[in-house]
């Protein structure tokens, strides 16, 4: 059983990811499910939910639409199993009748990378989702946000230092005072801020600095972009599987029966792992067998036996991110 499902729609792929990175830094039993309810793997993102401890629903713009309903039914139906927390990526997005879902937002700066107030106060907002986590895993109620309390303290100190320095700058000479080349030095450092191979980042530099000294290389860069090919991304899917009695040759013990039918419970989880490949275009990497119920019949003066399992499916999926890569020269 995964102890956590991270479950979103592809239209957040983006933000979403960061909401990853912080639960996997901090070594939780996560899984990631970014997949609309008309995709063929919508079915196993619903298995995976029903069975987890704790299910993260991202919630944005695309969540309100008619085709997002499923999702919207798959949030009541967690929240009745108290295994639903909320994240919510636009403002308003939760529907009405699941407020009573837990909530962390990260609307708005929070839930995009940079940014002054995102550098510097972000992290609190992805710490009380991965505390929230830790706690709906553990079968516990997960503590009220604490990152708004944390936020009105870190501007109270923001706020001090900021008129400290205003103080200070009207104290300052006016002659040296002119000597500050402010416009040209915060564009550097705008410039210098741009992660490698950020296009949305390459972007708003060119909104903030269209006629800056770096503003026509940003803008032919731009115009250079490239679209990132698809990778391919390990993911772990759950597929039932049948071993049938009905061809099976009788066994003089029930013992010898059970044995023989499951002998052939590796073979047919593999058949069903393989219904992905052929479905989806997925690369089979691994089977793991978990037989379930075991049933034996007397037949012709021996026993036989069927199987019911799971089989866990270790597949890598060709996973297009829609990305697209805008290097900068002399970027490592």
């Amino acid at each position: 059983m995964t102890a956590i499902v991270l479950l979103s729609l592809p239209e957040d792929r983006d933000r979403v990811g960061k909401v990853l990175s912080a639960l996997v830094g901090e070594r939780l039993d996560v899984v990631w499910r970014s997949v609309a309810p008309d995709d063929p793997h919508w079915a196993a993102a619903i298995a995976e939910a029903r069975e987890a401890r704790c299910v993260l629903f991202c919630w944005s713009d695309a969540t309100r639409s008619e085709a997002a309903a499923p999702f919207r039914r798959l949030a009541a139906e967690a929240l009745a199993a108290e295994t639903a927390v909320g994240i919510e990526l636009d403002r308003g997005a939760v529907p009405p009748d699941l407020a009573a879902m837990t909530l962390y937002s990260l609307a708005g700066w929070r839930a995009h990378r940079h940014g002054l107030w995102r550098a510097f106060a972000g992290r609190i907002f992805y710490n009380d989702i991965v505390s929230a986590a830790k706690f709906k895993a553990a079968g516990k109620d997960p503590p009220s946000p604490a990152a708004p309390a944390k936020l009105l303290a870190r501007q109270a100190w923001v706020a001090a230092v900021g008129i400290g320095a205003i103080v200070g700058m009207l104290a300052l000479p006016k002659a040296v005072y002119n000597t500050i080349p402010w416009p040209r030095w915060n564009e550097e450092r705008a410039w210098a801020a741009i992660p490698k191979g950020s296009c949305p980042g390459l972007a708003a530099f060119i909104r903030d600095w269209p006629d800056g000294r770096h503003g026509g290389e940003a803008k032919d860069l731009y115009a250079a972009r490239t679209k990132k090919a698809p990778a391919w991304t390990p993911v772990e899917r759950i597929a039932p599987f049948f071993v049938s009695a009905a061809h099976a040759a009788p066994s003089a013990t029930e013992a010898g029966a059970r044995a023989v039918a499951l002998g052939r419970a590796d073979a047919e989880a593999r058949k069903a792992c393989q219904g992905y490949v052929e479905a989806a275009g997925s690369r089979l990497k691994g089977v793991g067998v978990s037989p379930g119920d075991v049933t034996c019949n007397a037949v012709g003066g021996g026993t036989v036996c069927s199987v019911a399992g799971n089989a866990s499916c270790r597949l890598e999926e060709l996973v297009d991110s829609g990305a697209e890569s805008c290097p900068i020269p002399g970027r490592n």
